[in-house]
């Protein structure tokens, strides 16, 4: 199967035809072969080649049974991780999705049921990680709207509840790339829901440095417990018939042109919300904003900057009116 995911991408990188690759999509989706759990890790990178040669065919085709494989996924604990990566892989393109009503509902219920029922720690960060990524593909505007349709008051609940006390969790725990989409759409859904967030504004501002701040997980080693766990199926019998083909995979990079995360999260936290609300920075600790203050300033690190910058807190401090956030 890895061998057909390379071929489809070597095809469509050529603008080769791949029309003659849809035959085996069919075969590919069926229960017998995902039922097999040394199947799924790369039955799941075959569907992510089809998805970026032919989102919307699979998806009006297909999205119903891609769907009930993520729900058989998503809710065991030794195979989530799989449901988080075909999560990932539907999620730009889940609206093409025929013949079933609300599929964001469904795909975010079920992670949900989870979060209440079952959460463990490999859970809890994939979730995280999944929805910031989530904020940066959708946009965090589109995130909202999506849980307030599902419940009223949701998008604040999951941020306070869920998001903020897990990120605590994640400083030392995540690697490059997790840290990057965490920036990213944590920065995104900062500056839009700041009416909303006012008052987590310093937490979530103070967990976002703790995150990129934290040490780098190298992917060999976080994905290790994963590899493990698809070496045996679900009744704890060995099955070696999965061998990973690195290049069938290939690195996928959301917002390529953010070249650097860390001043773009500082920017948002500092400039865009900082600079129209002086007053919110003065909730957070000095050392969080001079950590941000060396992410905004390019090399040489301009102290000058910084010094201006702590200046206007304690003029916020100063003046208590001003440091009270009116959303």
């Amino acid at each position: 199967m890895h061998i057909a995911a390379l071929l489809l991408s070597e095809c469509s990188s050529r603008g080769a035809p791949t029309d003659a690759y849809l035959a085996f999509l069919p075969h590919l989706l069926t229960e017998a072969l995902w039922a097999k759990t040394a199947n799924v890790p790369a039955a799941l990178v075959v569907i992510e080649s089809f998805l970026r040669v032919h989102p919307q065919l699979v998806m009006a085709q297909h999205g119903v049974t891609l769907m009930g494989h993520y729900q058989r996924l998503i809710a065991l604990k030794s195979l989530d991780h799989y449901g988080f990566a075909l999560a990932n892989a539907m999620l730009p393109h889940v609206d093409h999705i025929t013949g079933m009503a609300n599929p964001l509902h469904v795909l975010l219920n079920n992670m949900f049921r989870r979060v209440q029922q079952s959460k463990t720690p490999k859970f809890a960060k994939a979730f995280v990680v999944f929805f910031f990524r989530f904020c940066v593909v959708m946009g965090a505007p589109a995130v909202a709207n999506v849980l307030e349709a599902i419940q009223a008051g949701m998008f604040r609940m999951i941020i306070e509840k869920v998001i903020g006390p897990e990120m605590e969790k994640l400083a030392d725990a995540t690697t490059h790339v997790e840290k990057r989409i965490c920036a990213i759409g944590l920065a995104e859904m900062m500056e839009s829901g700041i009416g909303v967030l006012g008052d987590l504004f310093g937490p979530l501002s103070e967990a976002g440095v703790k995150l990129c701040e934290g040490a780098v997980v190298h992917l060999s080693h976080a994905n290790e417990e994963d590899e493990q766990a698809s070496m045996y199926s679900e009744e704890g019998e060995f099955n070696a018939a999965y061998c990973k083909l690195q290049n069938a995979a290939p690195a996928e990079v959301l917002r390529p042109e953010i070249t650097n995360w860390k001043k773009y999260f500082s920017d948002v936290v500092l400039k865009r919300i900082g600079g129209s609300q002086p007053a919110m920075l003065a909730c957070l600790p000095e050392h969080t904003l001079v950590t941000l203050g060396v992410y905004s300033c390019t090399p040489p690190f301009n102290s000058q900057a910084t010094q201006n910058l702590l200046m206007t807190v304690h003029h916020a401090n100063e003046h208590p009116r001003l440091a009270r956030f009116e959303g």
